[in-house]
C-alpha cells in the first residue's frame, strides 16, 4: 500500500468478510470464556485479542509494523518526526540544573525506530546533553524488545528494558521525559450505545454463534458501570441510536505516570480529538477501525487476533486526567502545528535533481506526507504535559 493510506486510523479499503479465521488460540480462549461465562463485554474481548500473554497480536513474534507488517507509523516517514521530537528533548535537558540527568522513556515503542531517531539526532546536536540521557524502553512484548535492542543497538550503553509495573515500583523521579506514540490507541475500550426512544444506554457485549461465529450483543448498561459514570462525569450525552467507544485505561495510565514522575514532560501523540467532535451526533457508529495488512475496516469480530483494534482517543479525557492528576496541559495540537513549530518546514530541501530516489527527494517527500498526506497531519493531536 503506498504511501499512509494503511496508517492506524485512515481507511484504506474494504475490509474482511466475517467468513476470515481467526487466530485458532484466541477463537478457542474465548469461545470456552463466552460458554462459561456468558457474553463477554466488548473491552475484555479487545483485551484478550490484543494482549493474551501468548498469543494476543501484540504479543505474537510477527511483524505489524511496516511494509510487512498490518500499519505504519509516523517513524516510518523518513525521520523527521523523531528529530522533532529530539528538539522537544533537548529544551528540556537544557531546563535541568547542570549536571543533573534526564531519563527518555518511551512507552510501547514497537521496531524502535521513533527512539532511535530521536536519540541519534540529539547525539549529533549536543553530545553533551546526550551523555546526560540514560533511556528506557517500556516493553511488555519480548517480540519488541527483540526488536527495539536491535534497533538501539547504537545507544545501548545506556538502554534499560522495564515493563510498566517495574517502571512504577521505582522511586518517583525528576527530570524525565517521555514519550507515547500511538498507545492510547489499542487500549481496550468499552462499546456504549443509546437506544432509540426511551434514551437507556446498553454496553456491547460479545456473544458465540456455532453456525456464524462471534456475535455482538447488547446489555442494559448499569448506571454505576464505569463507561456510565465516565459518560456522566465528561458530560457526554449520546444521540438517540448513536454508538461510542469508552477508554477508561487512557486517563488510568496518566494518573500511573503521574505518581512516578516527580518533574518532567509527557507527549502523547496519537490519533483522536476533543470529546466535542468525537461524540457529536455526526459519529453514530464510534471510530473503532481495524488493520489488517494495511486495510481497514471496522469488523473486529473477522480475523480475531490476526489484526489490530483501535480507536479514537478522547483528549478532553485525557486532558481532565492529568490535571487531577497534577499535571499542567502546556499544549494541546495538531501533528502539523507541532511539527511545524519545530522547525519542520525549514528542512525542505531545494535540488534540481531529477532522481525520485535521491537522499533530498526522499526527505522532502517524506516531509510532504508527514504534513497532507490524507488527513494524517490534522488527525493526529499532540499532548504535552508538564509537571515542575
Amino acid at each position: 500500500m503506498n504511501g499512509f493510506n494503511g496508517h492506524r486510523g485512515i481507511p484504506s479499503g474494504t475490509g474482511e468478510t466475517a467468513a476470515d479465521a481467526g487466530h485458532p488460540e484466541i477463537v478457542a480462549i474465548l469461545k470456552r470464556k463466552i460458554e462459561e461465562e456468558g457474553p463477554l463485554p466488548f473491552r475484555d474481548y479487545m483485551r484478550i485479542c490484543l494482549y493474551h500473554p501468548e498469543f494476543g497480536y501484540y504479543r505474537r513474534e510477527e511483524p505489524k509494523i511496516g511494509r510487512d507488517g498490518d500499519f505504519y507509523t509516523s517513524s516510518n516517514l523518513g525521520s523527521v518526526m523523531g528529530e522533532i521530537i529530539a528538539g522537544e528533548l533537548l529544551a528540556f535537558a537544557e531546563t535541568a540544573p547542570s549536571g543533573s540527568p534526564v531519563e527518555f522513556v518511551e512507552f510501547g515503542g514497537g521496531t524502535g525506530r521513533l527512539a532511535r531517531q530521536a536519540l541519534d539526532a540529539l547525539r549529533s546536536r549536543s553530545p553533551g546533553q546526550y551523555a546526560s540521557v540514560s533511556i528506557t524502553a517500556i516493553e511488555s512484548s519480548a517480540y519488541h524488545r527483540a526488536l527495539q535492542r536491535e534497533t538501539l543497538r547504537e545507544h545501548a550503553d545506556r538502554l534499560r528494558f522495564l515493563t510498566e509495573a517495574e517502571w512504577l515500583a521505582e522511586p518517583a523521579g525528576g527530570g524525565v521525559f517521555a514519550v507515547a506514540n500511538e498507545l492510547a490507541d489499542a487500549m481496550p475500550v468499552h462499546r456504549v450505545r443509546q437506544l432509540v426512544g426511551d434514551g437507556r444506554l446498553e454496553l456491547g457485549a460479545v456473544g458465540w454463534d456455532d453456525r456464524t461465529g462471534f456475535t455482538e450483543r447488547w446489555l442494559p448498561l448499569g448506571e454505576d458501570h464505569p463507561a456510565a459514570l465516565h459518560l456522566g462525569r465528561e458530560g457526554i450525552r449520546l444521540a438517540h441510536g448513536q454508538q461510542a467507544e469508552v477508554n477508561l485505561g487512557a486517563g488510568e495510565w496518566i494518573a500511573r505516570a503521574a505518581r512516578r514522575i516527580r518533574s518532567g514532560r509527557l507527549l502523547l501523540v496519537d490519533y483522536g480529538d476533543t470529546a466535542g467532535e468525537l461524540y457529536a451526533s455526526h459519529r453514530m457508529n464510534g471510530t473503532l477501525m481495524c488493520y489488517r495488512r494495511h486495510i481497514a475496516d471496522d469488523n473486529p469480530y473477522a480475523a480475531a487476533g490476526r489484526k489490530d483494534i483501535t480507536a479514537h482517543v478522547d483528549f478532553t479525557a485525557c486532558m481532565r486526567a492529568a490535571r487531577a492528576a497534577g499535571w499542567t496541559v502546556a499544549r494541546y495540537e495538531t501533528q502539523r502545528e507541532f511539527l511545524v513549530r519545530g522547525g519542520i518546514l525549514g528542512r525542505l530541501v531545494e535540488h534540481a535533481g531529477r532522481d525520485p530516489f535521491s537522499p533530498e527527494a526522499k526527505a522532502n517527500r517524506a516531509i510532504r506526507q508527514l504534513l497532507v498526506s490524507d488527513g494524517m497531519s490534522e488527525l493526529f493531536k499532540v499532548l504535552t504535559l508538564e509537571r515542575e
